[in-house]
């Protein structure tokens, strides 16, 4: 991206959304980075608004101060109740909100959002929907992209369904619902990285080997700690790795101040995949050993420091799972 602002002269703004429950070390290498390449980070931490219906807002606050604090996820369990797999509301309610609240504050509505997806995330690209129907066509990740890069240049969604019929011999009702897919990005002034950008997951875990400092983190403690959308396996071996953070999170979303939504399908303390909750996750990993659990951990590099499978992109997660609630005003 710095090289992009460099060439085209474009006004560029980093903004990290502090959750308060990334790992300790992942606060550590964000000030590293800032301060390594001299970038200007404007860091936003979400500020609850007690009362259902009323709108949050945010605190810009310096790189210096953004760490491990979970008062924020205490003061939206409150407010929501606890987020769980199939309604993940904290990327919403504490990432995406307050950066379109911040961006509309300083600039309006004249500006575009870089989403940081590689080339080779063509699932979260094309969500899973229109990612299976490509790969049910034979599309590999190349092919995925190559189609992307077409699409993202044309104008209106009759010149992209006119492409997809006479280039790609889509059926009609699919080549709607791409360019449906496509027009949602241009309509929220949404880009991706891929388009200036033909790294790969394995070019960038490359080139921070050659750098003076890494994340220095192992992808199960990566983004939030103990993020709902990880893999069971995985917070089974970050409740083995952190125990005491693991406590601490125990306690915010346990506590008697969590709102109780009766329209959950599921109570409250079931937050991850497979009806579980912390405890169970814990309770059902009781007998293995932390090698046995982290042996269960396969697949690209997925162990390696600064790697992740499962990540939470704001503007990634809102584009291929769809609204989760409308925003308060």
């Amino acid at each position: 991206m710095e090289q992009h602002r460099q060439t085209t002269g474009e006004d560029v703004r980093y903004v990290f959304m502090d959750t308060g429950a990334e790992h300790p070390k992942t606060y550590e290498f964000i000030r590293n980075v800032a301060k390594n390449w001299n970038i200007d980070l404007v860091c936003l931490r979400l500020v609850v608004n007690p009362v259902l219906k009323k709108a949050n807002s945010y605190k810009d606050v310096s790189v210096d101060d953004i760490g491990y604090d979970l008062s924020i996820w205490r003061d939206i369990c409150s407010k929501y109740g606890t987020p769980y797999v199939g309604g993940p509301f904290c990327t919403r309610t504490m990432k995406i909100e307050p950066f379109r609240r911040y961006c509309r504050d300083y600039f309006g509505n004249d500006f575009v959002s870089w989403i940081g997806l590689r080339r080779d995330e063509q699932r979260r690209t094309w969500g899973e929907k229109a990612y299976l129907k490509l790969f049910g066509m034979y599309f590999d990740n190349d092919v995925m992209h190559r189609l992307f890069m077409d699409l993202v240049g044309l104008k209106n969604p009759s010149d992209i369904e006119s492409h997809l019929q006479t280039e790609y011999a889509f059926m009609p009702g699919d080549h709607e619902y791409l360019a449906k897919r496509i027009m949602k990005l241009k309509e929220k002034n949404e880009r991706l990285l891929s388009e200036i950008s033909d790294f790969s997951k394995q070019d960038i875990l490359n080139w921070w080997k050659t750098q003076p400092f890494d994340l220095e983190l192992p992808e199960h403690l990566g983004n939030c700690v103990f993020c709902i959308k990880k893999g069971i396996n995985k917070i089974a071996l970050a409740t083995r790795d952190e125990p005491q953070l693991a406590e601490e999170f125990k306690e915010v979303i346990y506590s008697d101040s969590v709102r109780t939504v009766e329209r959950r399908q599921q109570e409250n303390k079931i937050m991850y995949r497979g009806n579980h909750s912390l405890e169970s996750i814990i309770a059902t990993y009781a007998d293995h050993t932390r090698d046995e659990i982290f042996a269960t951990i396969r697949g690209n590099g997925g162990n390696d420091s600064g790697s992740c499978s499962e990540s939470c992109e704001a503007f990634a997660c809102d584009w291929s799972q769809g609204d989760l609630f409308e925003e308060e005003s």
